[in-house]
């Protein structure tokens, strides 16, 4: 994974790259239990202890609509029938805290809809960072090389429709 920024870093910081996202799968007739029409989980993935919890700020027609995480992995799993986005609040190893959203899409032109996002965080204090490889575990390295190709294949008919 290529960690190389385009920007300065500013003095006392370092960066680390964390990945977040959903992934969510149409259930089918047989699944599908009144108007639940889908299952999807939304996670948010980094360095082995760069993370200390993660806090998912449901849509409030839940019946537990804050949800923390403490250990990995960090991702929680839902059936639902609605999009909306989702706050997310994360603890890093130095208890500083980053907040952002996420829009769980669940229609598309598949059954299977995901969404993805890399981004650099900057940080203060001492961090060692595990090995490269074992940043993102065999689950999340097949996610994103399916992802790859999904673009990919996306990019062939938008060349063959030119």
């Amino acid at each position: 994974m290529n960690t190389q920024t385009n920007f300065k870093i500013p003095a006392g910081y370092k960066t680390a790259v964390i990945n977040y996202g959903s992934i969510a799968t149409m259930l089918t007739p047989e699944e599908k239990i009144n108007e639940i029409t889908h299952k999807w989980e939304v996670y948010v993935n980094a360095p082995e202890g760069f993370i200390k919890s993660v806090t998912y700020r449901l849509h409030e027609t839940f019946v537990n609509p804050v949800v923390t995480i403490t250990k990995k992995p960090f991702m929680i799993q839902q059936l639902g029938w609605g999009e909306f986005t989702i706050q997310i609040k994360v603890t890093l190893f130095n208890n500083d805290k980053l907040h952002f959203s996420h829009f769980l899409k669940l229609h598309g032109p598949t059954n299977v809809v995901k969404s993805d996002k890399i981004d650099t965080v900057f940080y203060r204090g001492q961090f060692n960072f595990p090995d490269q490889q074992e940043i993102f575990d065999d689950s999340d390295e097949f996610y994103r090389i399916e992802k790859a190709i999904d673009k990919t294949i996306e990019e062939l008919e938008r060349l063959e429709e030119q």
